[in-house]
């Protein structure tokens, strides 16, 4: 018979847990994470947002703790997690930079999930989101040039300064993109900072000569930092071109 009570009793304390999990007592309930920078440091204050996949406008968001930890509770359903920060680089605002996860970060509330963010300054972000990290240059040939094909000049982009998460950059080497691409007359995903730009037209070798789009006179080099928003794009800059 005390047998009979025990196994009873070691059924019901089993159920009861069950029901937290359930409920979401433990971490089958709760999505959690660390937010690192790019050098893998910890972020303090990053948003967390977790958004259901189904439901519009029903998520919840957070914000991580001093060592960059964030531990959020998720009901029943299908949940993404998403992270985010805000600098100010060169006196600008930049808002909603958005954190790299370090899995496809779709889960059950039931379940829970670990994810884990980091910086990152380049490199294509992945679904849902799209587009890139870096910024963009956007390339305008002038119109008393003979040279149009951007996507075989070569842009060299030296750094002025540390970037926008406070280390040093490296030169980049870079053409436009091609014709019938979606990166066309642009130099897509240069990690946001300021740079001494030139630029040479390979199939001539030719020298170009540069400056802001519409502003001011060419010159062999042209210096340009990213604006947060600009009046067609965000996290963007105009590079006009000229073989005269």
């Amino acid at each position: 018979m005390k047998q009979l009570l025990l196994t009873a009793l070691l059924f019901a304390v089993a159920c009861d847990k069950a029901d937290i999990d359930i409920i979401g007592g433990t971490d089958k309930n709760y999505v959690k994470g660390k937010v690192t920078d790019t050098k893998g440091n910890p972020i303090s204050g990053a948003r967390i947002i977790v958004d259901n996949t189904i439901y519009y406008n029903s998520g919840t968001t957070g914000t991580t703790d001093a060592n960059g930890n964030y531990k959020i509770p998720v009901g029943i359903g299908s949940w993404r997690v998403y992270a985010e920060i805000d600098r100010i680089f060169n006196g600008k605002s930049f808002k909603k930079l958005e954190m790299h996860p370090d899995k496809d970060n779709a889960f059950a509330g039931a379940d829970g999930a670990t994810v884990n963010f980091q910086w990152k300054l380049e490199g294509e972000k992945p679904a849902p989101l799209v587009g890139f990290y870096g910024g963009t240059a956007y390339l305008y040939a002038d119109s008393e040039s003979e040279i149009y094909d951007s996507q075989n000049i070569e842009f060299t982009f030296t750094p002025m300064g540390n970037l926008i998460d406070g280390n040093p950059g490296q030169v980049i080497k870079r053409k436009g993109g091609q014709p019938n691409s979606g990166a066309y007359s642009q130099v897509p995903d240069i990690p946001i900072g300021k740079y001494t730009i030139t630029a040479k037209h390979i199939p001539t070798g030719n020298a170009l000569k540069l400056r802001t789009a519409y502003e001011g006179d060419y010159t062999s080099s042209m210096v340009a930092e990213f604006e947060p928003e600009f009046n067609f794009c965000s996290r963007c800059f105009t590079i006009q071109f000229t073989d005269r």
